[in-house]
């Protein structure tokens, strides 16, 4: 997955869990109207910290495995299925 695909990943669980750019922004601990966010999302990158820095408050962690291995996200369903789509599209 790369950077652009995990974050409207994020962005995706955010809005599952009812949250605004901006809620998600203040409880990452970044600024109170979304910029962060919002800009993140229109570039599709971010630096590794503010990546880990925005998953936390969707209850989400960021792993690197090797191939083959599982991964300890609690939402783990919803990104092979994710991931299940995105090579169905290829």
């Amino acid at each position: 997955m790369n950077g652009k695909q995990l974050i409207m990943q994020a962005d995706t669980i955010a809005r599952d869990q009812g949250l605004s750019q901006a809620e998600w922004s203040r409880r990452s601990g970044y600024d109170e109207f979304g910029k962060l966010v919002s800009n993140t999302l229109k570039r599709g990158d971010c630096k590794l910290k503010v990546m880990t820095q925005l998953l936390k408050p969707l209850g989400c962690k960021l792993a690197i495995v090797r191939d083959g291995e599982e991964t300890i996200c609690p939402f783990q369903q919803c990104i092979m299925e994710s991931l299940t789509i995105f090579q169905d599209l290829q």
